[in-house]
């Protein structure tokens, strides 16, 4: 069942055995609800304070990734990773995430991300897991050039409902 489901939904030239091996890993052994496949999708807003107006963009990347996170019960830094299954500028089948539990909430994540594959670039974000909507969500914003930067990047599950 999943590796129909995965087949329909990739694009391209597709690793059977990397794909059978995740649809045996869910179909084996007792998941998470955090565990899962998700497509990702960011929403930034651009803003230029310092423009006489105080112009603000928006610019929707819509389902740029998908990637499954699974358990991680070998790394004491981490409950869980990402393995990319495709992404613009990422290598499929390697580690873009890795989560870690928030001791003082079941759904807060704290999250090692690469933002950039080629440059080595990290960054460390929360997440909250929204189990009724089977998503992850956050929130953060950044500063460049005078520019400001606010990003909601939300993860939605697709497998298993």
């Amino acid at each position: 069942m999943l590796f129909i489901i995965w087949s329909t939904l990739s694009y391209g030239q597709r690793d059977v055995g990397f794909s059978r091996a995740i649809e045996s890993y869910f179909l084996n052994n007792k998941t998470d609800a955090i565990e899962g496949l998700y497509t990702i999708s960011d929403k930034t807003v651009v803003s230029y304070p310092w423009y006489y107006s105080s112009s603000n963009d928006t610019i929707d990347h819509n389902y740029w990734a998908k990637v499954v996170i699974i358990k991680d019960s070998t790394n004491l830094t981490r409950n869980y990773y990402e393995l990319v299954i495709e992404a613009e500028g990422f290598e499929a089948k390697k580690v873009r995430a890795e989560f870690l539990k928030i001791k003082d909430s079941p759904l807060l994540f704290a999250s090692k991300q690469i933002d950039n594959q080629k440059k080595n670039i990290y960054a460390t974000r929360v997440f909250e897991f929204v189990k009724d909507e089977e998503k992850l969500f956050a929130q953060y914003q950044w500063e460049k050039g005078g520019v400001i930067y606010k990003r909601e990047r939300t993860y939605m599950k697709y497998y298993p409902k």
